[in-house]
């Protein structure tokens, strides 16, 4: 990162689910991740990259337990993404505009410790694989593209560990 480079990113998640055994969750999921990056050289100039990626989708959960407290989980997800990526240079002249769209199936594996009766601690490998169709539009000042993309990929690698995630979950 330049030294006067700016990034911020977040990402928001909102998941509902019902139990309907004692070791079985179904539910729905809504996300939302925002990004900028400000000032960044890409090897030619100096541009503002934004990033906003929405999501919704709907997943099952099941649970194993492995000792007291301790359970390991199992949670595939099928998601509808959105996402928008907008590339301006320092001035604010629109360089390119990439819209993003399709269905994404997901497994995430994860360890669940329970603190209390209804407040879960998580440790989780997210998408440790996906399988997503996309359809890609591509705008900039010169050229208009499309494309259709079949993608599939794991987080499984050297680095994975690099990707855990640490999350709490409320039951009611």
């Amino acid at each position: 990162m330049q030294s006067n480079q700016k990034e911020k990113d977040a990402a928001f998640n909102i998941s509902i689910g019902k139990a309907i055994k004692d070791n079985s969750v179904y539910g729905i999921n809504i996300s939302y991740q925002p990004s900028t990056i400000k000032n960044f050289f890409n090897g030619a100039a100096f541009i503002n990259q934004k990033v906003n990626q929405y999501s919704f989708g709907a997943f099952y959960r099941q649970y194993k337990s492995l000792s007291k407290d301790f359970y390991f989980f199992i949670q595939p997800e099928a998601d509808y993404i959105i996402g928008k990526n907008t590339v301006n240079d320092t001035l604010g002249v629109n360089l390119e505009t990439v819209k993003v769209s399709g269905p994404q199936l997901t497994l995430m594996p994860g360890i669940s410790y329970k603190i209390f009766n209804k407040f879960h601690m998580e440790i989780l490998i997210p998408n440790i694989v996906t399988i997503q169709y996309a359809s890609k539009k591509d705008n900039t000042p010169t050229t208009n593209t499309k494309q259709k993309t079949f993608v599939f990929k794991s987080s499984l690698n050297s680095s994975s560990f690099d990707f855990l995630g640490v999350g709490f979950r409320f039951i009611f």
